[in-house]
């Protein structure tokens, strides 16, 4: 365990010489993480049978990088609580002339399609710009972990592929041996807004949507003994969602299997998946890169004594291995590209969304990182 100051003075070195890297922690825990490749070599995953941290993008069609632990130094230090005080008020976005008439439009369109087709939900999201001069991405990750405790905070960097951060509240799912857990979360209110907590039946249809295609999608993986809870609120930041935590067993199927069939959710993309797809393809006007992708550790393994008692020190020499994979859907993020950082925002659209409210909700959500982006 690396003292909080070390821990960022390697990753900062690191970053100097452009050298791949990704730091993170995950939700509710005290422990902060970093793979460091040692070289600049791009490397993928398909199957998804190796260690390692990936990086997956939106667009299954496009492949998932893989940061291997046979290729990395990792690290780990404490995730002290930062306390960082704003020396500067949160940053205003920049919009473009039209911009919101534009996202505004683009979700009325999609509202009538589903109101005049089979598509039943598809998220439509924007590019929002926030000037980058000054900042720091570890200082800014460093900001996310202390603000966003709920969250999985990160900061992923490859120097043939970009420079990410985020700090998301959805998991993709987390799997334990043969056990595995996942969530629906869907619908959104901003608790600075609307102190109601009351859900209205467009977030309460949008969450059932997405608990139940991941139950169904799960059963058709070969997933066993599925099961998911009811409904309740989740709190993001300033923002409250809708959630259920959603359990199974893999006794007769694989890791890969259950990517193939989850990704991407309704939650990130819509309902039916391929027609809804192809509406964003069609309509959103922009790549969303890995955006709505996922990312998170990948067959890693950690072992301990099977007993702790004095009794059975005899035993110690026998430790139990758990293999753990723990992958989260890349929501709240962005991307730093020259002296410009694209926060990445969208929502569920459904025949009882509203269009201005839509846009509203795209601007609570990158609330998210324009409030860590402070000089």
């Amino acid at each position: 365990m690396h003292s909080t100051k070390d821990f960022f003075n390697q990753l900062n070195t690191h970053y100097l010489k452009k050298l791949p890297f990704v730091v993170y922690r995950k939700p509710n825990d005290n422990i902060i993480k970093a793979f460091l490749q040692t070289d600049t070599a791009l490397l993928y995953t398909s199957e998804y049978q190796e260690q390692g941290f990936v990086f997956s993008p939106f667009s299954s069609l496009k492949r998932t990088v893989l940061f291997s632990t046979h290729k990395c130094t990792l690290l780990e230090t404490s995730a002290n609580q930062f306390n960082f005080t704003k020396s500067s008020p949160t940053q205003s976005p920049t919009f473009k002339i039209g911009e919101k008439e534009d996202h505004i439009a683009r979700v009325q369109n999609a509202i009538d399609t589903i109101k005049n087709s089979s598509l039943k939900k598809v998220v439509i999201s924007r590019v929002q710009e926030l000037p980058l001069s000054g900042h720091d991405p570890l200082e800014v990750m460093q900001r996310m972990v202390d603000r966003y405790a709920s969250a999985f905070a990160y900061c992923w960097y490859h120097p043939k592929v970009g420079l990410w951060l985020g700090a998301t509240p959805e998991t993709f799912f987390r799997l334990t041996g043969k056990q595995i857990e996942t969530m629906s979360l869907a619908g959104t209110i901003d608790l600075q807004k609307n102190d109601t907590r009351s859900w209205r039946n467009k977030e309460l249809e949008e969450q059932q949507i997405v608990t139940d295609y991941i139950i169904e999608k799960l059963n058709i993986a070969g997933v066993e003994k599925v099961t998911g809870t009811p409904a309740e609120s989740h709190q993001a930041g300033n923002l409250l969602h809708l959630k259920s935590k959603i359990t199974g067993r893999l006794d007769n199927s694989h890791l890969k299997n259950i990517v193939d069939v989850l990704h991407p959710t309704p939650a990130v993309c819509g309902f039916p998946t391929k027609i809804a797809q192809q509406f964003i393809y069609e309509h959103e006007g922009y790549d969303r890169e890995f955006y709505t992708g996922f990312l998170g550790e990948l067959n890693l393994t950690s072992s301990k004594p099977r007993s702790d008692r004095r009794q059975n020190i005899e035993n110690q020499v026998y430790r139990s291995v758990k293999t753990t994979t723990d992958l989260f859907v890349n929501l709240r993020c962005m991307q730093w590209r020259d002296l410009t950082a694209y926060v990445y925002v969208g929502g569920g659209i459904t025949a009882l969304s509203d269009a201005e409210a839509e846009w509203e909700e795209t601007l609570s959500k990158s609330a998210t990182m324009a409030d860590v982006m402070v000089k």
